[in-house]
């Protein structure tokens, strides 16, 4: 095996069978094989491969979805059971673990049947949603309407005996609203979301990852691999990586970036210039730096 590092620090192995590896800094490497297939490891765990052509290939990631395209169509099978199928001719199929399933044709007509044996039908692309429960009572609307289930009055059409209207898309998400405008949503791939009253709410990835918002416009971001970031609904904003880099944008224009070494660089709110260093004597504070509280006064002791 011949190994070498280029000037960035990536490392090539070249092995005796052709095969060759290179291993860059962040994480991630990319193989070439003999046969001129290729794969890929990322730094998150997941992992990719295409043939020789570039006809056929798959993916797997972290959580342990996986998936695979070629000629045929593609194939998804998510952690959580789920399964996505995008075939050739323009069909496709998708199944969830609580029984629910999705059935469509090339022209976009197709068939949805839910967990408890309600079903809904779709005429094609855009086209009528008509939604069938296990009664035989339905309702039918626009495929684009389809969430907002409002009858004239302006009262919402309830589904479910607990006063909720649910319905899926043709791609598998579940959405649910409730009479005091709240709802939440759980996507086929795992992620969900949850949507407050007051227009506040949650979304979660199905790698663990969290973004929350305020009924004020604020929030917060946190992914799996260490990135967070916050904002507030005065268009402040910050960031950090897991490298140790990190920034803040303020509402004023004024703007600091700090590399993984410590060494920071701020602007103005005209852009300018004032300060490059280390980040402890930099001279404009992020807008989110607690303020010091001054000391309560202490009486003096009594001679």
């Amino acid at each position: 095996m011949n190994t070498t590092e280029n000037e960035y620090g990536a490392i090539t192995e070249e092995y005796d069978d052709g095969t060759t590896t290179t291993t860059y800094p962040e994480g991630h490497s990319e193989t070439t094989y003999p046969d001129g297939s290729m794969s890929w490891t990322y730094e998150n765990g997941g992992t990719s491969y295409v043939n020789s052509d570039y006809t056929e290939g798959g993916w797997t990631e972290p959580d342990g979805s996986t998936g695979t395209w070629g000629p045929d169509g593609s194939s998804t099978q998510y952690a959580n059971g789920a399964t996505m199928e995008w075939n050739s001719d323009g069909t496709s199929e998708w199944s969830k673990p609580d029984g629910s399933s999705g059935q469509f044709n090339d022209d976009g007509s197709g068939t949805i049947t839910y967990a408890d044996g309600s079903t809904a039908t779709i005429d094609g692309w855009g086209g009528t949603y008509t939604y069938t429960d296990v009664d035989g009572n339905s309702i039918s609307m626009n495929e684009y309407d389809v969430g907002s289930f409002h009858n004239p009055d302006g009262s919402i059409e309830a589904f479910n005996d607990d006063g909720t209207a649910t319905f899926i898309t043709r791609y598998g998400d579940e959405f649910t609203y409730n009479n005091d405008g709240s709802g939440s949503a759980q996507f086929i791939d795992g992620s969900t979301e949850i949507h407050n009253a007051d227009g506040s709410g949650q979304w979660t990835g199905r790698d663990g990852s969290i973004s929350t918002w305020g009924a004020d416009g604020s929030g917060s971001m946190s992914d799996a691999y260490g990135y967070e970031s916050q904002w507030d609904g005065e268009g402040n904003s910050s960031w950090s990586n897991p490298d140790g880099s990190s920034g803040w944008n303020s509402s004023d224009g004024s703007y600091s970036y700090t590399n993984s070494d410590g060494f920071t660089e701020q602007h103005d709110a005209q852009n300018n210039l004032v300060y490059e260093g280390p980040a402890e004597d930099a001279p404009l504070a992020s807008p989110f730096a607690e303020t010091p509280s001054e000391e309560p006064p202490v009486d003096p002791q009594p001679q």
